[in-house]
């Protein structure tokens, strides 16, 4: 029977759907086969990797996690796969989840492999699209990551932490001083004699804390102060933060998962015209205080140069007690991070730099010539995102802790008055801390409790192959260490959730270390138990316990990270944290307000967390520490005058 003869025949006797049926049958093979080869290059690795959750095809475990805080999603799988599991949110793409602070420390700190961890997974949408690769926070391991984190370390040496102490001491002061001028606030407290000078408008203290770590950072950064949040300088560094954490939504972008999308001409992707757009703009910003900063430098060299002329030739009656005060006032210039960058870069480009042989690391200078303009001004501007947010939230915390956890003010309080009592007529100092343990730590509790990178921060990458354990970690696995889970985890703080500083006292950390030493370090998969996330009226009423194994930190926790990508500013968010408990508990009183339930657990979403606004009655403690207040308001204002204020 000729061909056309027999399809003519099929036609008639076959019904039109069955067409259709006949084409899937002749794909679904080919679809098959492709699906086959997707998965098969994570079924073959889940053989051989920490075990986990089973992803669904192409979509991983994208479905399987929770939208909403996610980090007790994670908590609760350790339960059920140990303190070193698998994940998948992408298709080809690992990710390692951290859940114990040994696993974390061996695999991100250890000599033999910290090196293999301390890259980032690619980040298209905000490290390449919206930095252009600038940000260090963002910078794979390697040349441009080591010169640009030499650099702002320069800012964190031991000799420039401690002339920081100067700031911090009087925008403690100047926070303190805020707070007492929250008079007739009603804070719910109707027995108080104090009443007046109550505040319940968790928006002022807020606002107040808020001032205080970005002025810090601000004067670290750029030698100038912050007096209000209505600074455009702050509006936009609040808003070039909070647009970076919104590109770092894991799937928001298909980019993330197809990177050759970011390839596209921006007329066809109006978003990535628009990431790029906004990205120029928070470089344009940076630039800007790189020049404010420079022209300042030169302001200051000619003033000194007039001021040596006019001493060089015994002139000094020809200058007026005026112009001499501009001169001395504009010769002044407070060192900052910016100025040090730029002296560097100056001293690097200078005709005889080329004649002598390099300077070594320990000389503490780099190669800030391999760094564009561009790229320089970002890194000044990285110590805002690292030290003003998250120690403005971990003040926050501070404060819920205390309101919750009463018996933790009435211990700082009479610490505080053994070592600063009112007949010295000062508020504490950092010469203070050596005397002050429990106020150290009940601030490494605080960072413990409720960690603000909750997630562990920017998560890590792996650079090499590697077994741990007997499981093979490929490279390029994210890994993610779990702060939330890690700072939770039973087998180290026993009923977690219980806000308790006695922890970190020195002989009960010298106690556990011991017990761990004589109890062997194994690590088991105690995560604590996944119910206590949402059972935390339990947890306040049990009598804490002081017990648990040693953390493998020197801090007793890793609030601040790992490794190599450890964060650079840590010592000096820790001295922000201490000196502001120090001087706010010395001087308040901090209360719950009569009728206000508080919810230790109720904290924002996002990468990094806070408390939600709360109310609470702040009451300076007496008239003695009021005025004691007042007089140090005038020194802190007189010590900070050289950090001239930006603008509205």
């Amino acid at each position: 029977m000729p061909t056309s003869l027999l399809l003519s025949s099929l036609h008639r006797l076959l019904p039109h759907s069955s067409h259709l049926i006949l084409l899937l049958l002749f794909l679904l093979p080919i679809l098959s086969l492709t699906l086959l080869l997707l998965t098969a290059k994570p079924f073959l690795l889940r053989l051989r990797m920490p075990p986990g959750p089973l992803p669904l095809p192409l979509l991983g475990n994208k479905p399987h996690l929770a939208r909403s805080k996610p980090w007790l999603h994670l908590h609760a799988w350790a339960s059920t796969y140990g303190p070193l599991y698998t994940i998948w949110l992408s298709r080809s793409r690992p990710t390692l989840i951290i859940s114990d602070p040994v696993v974390a420390s061996e695999l991100m700190e250890s000599p033999g492999r910290s090196g293999k961890f301390s890259s980032r997974p690619r980040m298209v949408a905000l490290g390449e699209l919206y930095w252009n690769n600038a940000s260090i926070l963002v910078q794979p391991y390697g040349k441009g990551w080591s010169v640009r984190r030499r650099l702002l370390h320069l800012a964190m040496t031991g000799r420039r932490l401690a002339g920081y102490k100067g700031v911090q001491e009087a925008e403690g002061v100047r926070l303190c001083f805020g707070l007492l001028g929250m008079d007739g606030e009603d804070g719910g407290n109707k027995d108080n004699d104090n009443n007046k000078n109550n505040n319940s408008n968790s928006q002022k203290y807020v606002s107040l804390i808020e001032t205080f770590t970005a002025s810090i950072v601000f004067c670290v950064a750029y030698g100038h102060r912050i007096d209000s949040l209505h600074a455009r300088v702050i509006k936009q560094r609040f808003a070039f933060m909070q647009y970076a954490a919104s590109l770092n939504v894991p799937g928001r972008y298909l980019v993330e998962t197809l990177p050759w999308l970011k390839h596209v001409p921006d007329f066809l992707a109006p978003w990535k015209a628009e990431i790029k757009a906004a990205g120029r703009r928070e470089a344009e910003a940076n630039g800007k205080l790189m020049d404010l900063v420079k022209r300042e430098m030169e302001t200051a060299k000619v003033a000194r140069a007039l001021l040596s002329l006019a001493e060089a030739e015994a002139e000094e009656k020809s200058l007026k007690a005026e112009e001499r005060q501009r001169l001395e006032r504009e010769s002044q210039l407070p060192e900052s991070l910016c100025s040090l960058l730029l002296e560097l870069r100056e001293a690097e480009s200078a005709p005889e730099a080329h004649q002598q042989p390099p300077p070594s690391k320990s000389q503490g200078t780099a190669d800030t010539a391999s760094l564009t303009a561009r790229d320089l001004s970002f890194i000044p501007a990285s110590l805002f995102g690292a030290g003003s947010d998250t120690t403005a939230s971990t003040l926050c915390s501070a404060l819920l802790a205390l309101v919750t956890h009463p018996e933790t003010l009435v211990a700082a309080h009479q610490e505080l008055d053994r070592v600063v009592s009112l007949p010295a007529s000062r508020s504490p100092t950092f010469a203070d801390e050596p005397s002050l343990p429990y106020l150290r730590a009940l601030c490494k509790e605080v960072l413990r409790w409720r960690p603000v990178a909750v997630l562990g921060g920017t998560p890590h990458a792996s650079t090499e192959d590697d077994y741990y354990r007997g499981y093979y970690i490929p490279a390029g696995t994210t890994v993610l260490g779990n702060s939330w889970a890690i700072n939770m985890n039973e087998a180290y703080y026993p009923n977690p959730h219980h806000f308790n500083p006695l922890r970190f006292l020195d002989e009960n950390v010298a106690a556990r270390v011991k017990r761990s030493a004589s109890n062997g370090n194994g690590n088991d998969n105690g995560n604590g138990n996944g119910d206590r996330d949402n059972n935390h009226d339990n947890n306040h009423d049990k009598e804490p316990e002081i017990g648990g194994k040693a953390h493998p930190s020197k801090s007793g926790h890793s609030s601040f990270g790992w490794g190599r990508r450890i964060c650079p500013g840590a010592q000096l968010a820790s001295n922000s944290l201490f000196i502001a408990l120090a001087k706010i508990l010395w001087a308040f009183d901090i209360k719950p307000v009569p009728g206000v339930q508080y919810d230790i657990f109720d904290y924002t979403e996002g990468f990094n967390v806070r408390p939600r606004p709360f109310k609470c009655a702040i009451t300076v403690r007496s008239e003695a520490h009021k005025r004691v207040l007042e007089r140090e308001q005038q020194e802190a204002m007189a010590y900070l005058e050289k950090y001239t204020p930006f603008s509205e």
